[in-house]
């Protein structure tokens, strides 16, 4: 059987390319769910060297999930592995899903603004509203987030990973 690629490995490689704004998002919802999801508490949520002191997050999320993913990656439990990969599967998603939503009911707005002024003769206002319905940044994270949450970082990949990885012993 082929070896099946960690998950967590294919998050950090998609993280790391995310623009700013998407992966502080993305991270402080991981980190707020985190918060409150007790089994991975004690794995995640504590600073090296500085045992039971929770972080805060104040150097940024996407600094914290970036390291918390890091020191899981080579992490011998797969138990625990499938576990974090697929909390961050659904906080992603859940991140990814509603900005989405977001963004097109914004767009919808530019729209109409951008054609009433148009039609009231505010060439700068119009072109301002026409700058505004440019998505292509968000368009490219929906793409990759769709085309890795399908693929090696769907449940299934991160499911048989762990299988993977247990049968191996």
């Amino acid at each position: 059987m082929a070896d099946i690629e960690n998950p967590l490995l294919i998050y950090k490689v998609w993280f790391s390319d995310l623009p700013e704004h998407w992966g502080e998002q993305i991270a402080g919802f991981a980190f707020h769910t985190l918060r409150h999801y007790q089994p991975l508490q004690h794995y995640c949520l504590k600073p090296a060297g500085k045992p039971g002191d929770l972080v805060t997050g104040e150097a940024g999320y996407s600094l914290w999930l970036s390291a918390m993913v890091n020191d899981h990656i080579c992490n011998q439990d797969p138990y625990l592995v499938q576990e974090l990969a697929v909390l961050l599967h659904i906080s992603t998603h859940m991140v990814i899903d509603s900005q989405r939503q977001v963004k097109n009911k914004q767009v919808e707005f530019y729209k109409t603004a951008y054609l009433q002024n148009l039609l009231i003769g505010d060439l700068l206002a119009a072109a301002y509203f026409e700058g505004k319905m440019d998505c292509s940044d968000d368009q490219q994270v929906y793409n990759s987030w769709l085309k890795i949450s399908t693929t090696g970082f769907s449940f299934d990949a991160i499911h048989q990973y762990l299988v993977q990885r247990v049968s191996d012993g």
